[in-house]
């Protein structure tokens, strides 16, 4: 029995439908069908009834599902203690100042919080915002002292150009359409730019997400951001209309999952982005951070690593001046 087995087996539970927990794990409904069979074969129960369109689960399936979750929940925790590694030891580090964009922080939020709660530090982290393009720019003056965690596009070829070998990448994650109940794109498993044209698209209000988002919408006719906005309740607002579509990336797909009834959609020939380090590590505490953060990605997200593996500088073709 697969810890990922029951990882499926509880996002069937979460979002009701087997097709909707493939879609989210990237694998075939047909696939994730005989994951759920062979641990019910490995259990000895059947954890869903299936009569009727609906999915519900069994009285087993039920109290096997509150378990399932104690146990998900410890192996993530044993595997966070472990990419802490020999460095939980080090007691002498203090907080981290890591200097990076407000789109870096939020993709890497739920990997701070988990830092957070693995080292015995009040607050481990000092952050300073900055935007891509003015850290590149004050590239290679920069604060010797600080961690510089920033997101590169794989388009952006003058950046890449101008970094050079001292960006060290970590992860690669792919722009993902993101749509709430009742959107006509919720049940699709990819979706081509075109079909984007006229379609009303809201975007938090982010440098680097926008810039994402129009290279996306480049050459599609008929295709924009109708709302831009940093309030975050007017966009979750706007996203509830079944009108109305929005972005988010891939790793935050599954570090985060998805509200219920919320739905994320692959983009043929999509635009990517690598997360990693500008500039060397000196300080230790920096450096106990980035081992975590590398075993962090070897572990909980060796799965991720799988789907979306990472190459560095990327291939010629996805190079453009953006």
């Amino acid at each position: 029995m697969r810890i990922e087995s029951i990882v499926l087996f509880l996002s069937v539970v979460e979002k009701g439908s087997i097709s909707c927990a493939a879609r989210s794990s990237y694998i075939s409904q047909q696939g994730a069908s005989s994951v759920i069979k062979s641990l019910e074969h490995d259990l000895g129960v059947e954890l869903f009834e299936r009569t009727g369109t609906a999915l519900q689960l069994t009285a087993a399936g039920e109290r096997i599902a509150q378990e399932a979750s104690s146990v998900v929940s410890s192996y993530r925790r044993m595997q966070t203690v472990a990419a802490l590694g020999r460095a939980a030891s080090d007691g002498g580090a203090g907080p981290v100042r890591v200097v990076t964009t407000p789109h870096a922080m939020n993709v890497l939020s739920p990997i701070f919080e988990a830092y957070r709660e693995a080292v015995a530090v009040d607050e481990p982290f000092v952050f300073v915002e900055q935007g891509i393009f003015d850290i590149v720019r004050a590239y290679p003056a920069l604060d010797p002292e600080a961690l510089y965690l920033v997101n590169v596009p794989t388009f952006m070829n003058a950046i890449i150009g101008r970094i050079g070998p001292a960006f060290d990448p970590l992860v690669v994650s792919e722009l993902m359409l993101y749509c709430g109940p009742g959107s006509p794109f919720s049940e699709r498993r990819q979706i081509a730019r075109s079909e984007l044209a006229g379609v009303r698209i809201a975007c938090y209000n982010e440098a680097l997400l926008i810039r994402l988002v129009r290279h996306l919408l480049k050459g599609v006719e008929g295709a924009d951001i109708s709302t831009s906005t940093s309030n975050l309740e007017l966009l979750g607002r706007l996203i509830d209309d079944p009108r109305t579509v929005s972005f988010t990336d891939s790793l935050s797909l599954f570090l985060n999952g998805l509200p219920e009834g919320h739905a994320c959609v692959s983009i043929e020939d999509g635009v990517r982005f690598v997360t990693g380090v500008l500039g060397p590590v000196r300080d230790p505490a920096a450096e106990r951070f980035v081992s975590f953060f590398r075993r962090y990605l070897e572990t909980v997200c060796a799965d991720y690593g799988k789907r979306f593996p990472l190459a560095w500088p990327p291939a010629p073709a996805a190079v453009d001046a953006g």
